[in-house]
């Protein structure tokens, strides 16, 4: 098989797997899809929605780019291997941590939804492992395809899930209260004792 078409299997792999399937055991088991996309009251998160399909599209246009010939893809085996490595992580501890949420997993902010606070499995050593882990295949990604755009897209999506979690954050408070500040004070944002509960704000 000709390396090139690795970084796009890859990809619709990810998106196949993070998205279709989960989507598919969501409605299965949970009676709903989960995508909560631009169903938000604020502008501001349609924006959020918006920026995250946009930087999605992005890689899929440089996926197809490397295997029509048209982009490099990594040279030597050694970055190829860690780019592969990085995708394939980031693509199994994804799907594993949405399992993890049960019925409480959306793909965006349903702002009446209480289903559950969920503190167990990977969400006892982060609070945020599914958008830690999409980075981890973004990072292994901009290996795999070392341009500009790519790495533009990795240090977007940094920026865009932090205000995304952020958001995400005051939502969790709202709904959860006590609850959610006591598991807070546990578990850190991303990495375990790293970056507490935000400052209580007006959500937008």
């Amino acid at each position: 098989m000709d390396f090139r078409v690795v970084p796009l299997c890859g990809l619709l792999a990810y998106e196949g797997l993070a998205l279709g399937w989960r989507s598919w055991v969501q409605w299965r088991y949970h009676g709903g899809h989960g995508i909560q996309l631009f169903r938000s009251a604020s502008w501001r998160q349609h924006l959020r929605d918006a920026l995250f399909l946009a930087l999605g599209g992005l890689l899929l246009i440089e996926a197809v780019a490397v295997a029509r010939g048209q982009v490099p893809v990594a040279e030597g085996w050694p970055l190829r291997l860690l780019g592969v490595g990085l995708v394939t992580a980031g693509t199994v501890f994804t799907v594993a941590a949405q399992l993890d949420l049960g019925a409480s997993w959306r793909v965006g902010i349903e702002e009446t939804a209480r289903p559950g606070l969920v503190t167990s499995g990977w969400y006892a050593w982060s609070r945020n492992p599914i958008f830690l882990f999409m980075l981890l295949f973004v990072t292994g990604f901009a290996v795999l395809v070392p341009t500009f755009i790519c790495a533009g897209v990795a240090v977007a999506s940094y920026l865009a899930i932090r205000a995304q979690v952020r958001n995400e954050e005051l939502y969790l408070f709202e709904a959860y209260g006590d609850a959610y500040r006591e598991y807070a004070r546990r578990v850190g944002r991303f990495v375990p004792a790293l970056w507490g509960l935000t400052s209580r704000r007006a959500r937008d």
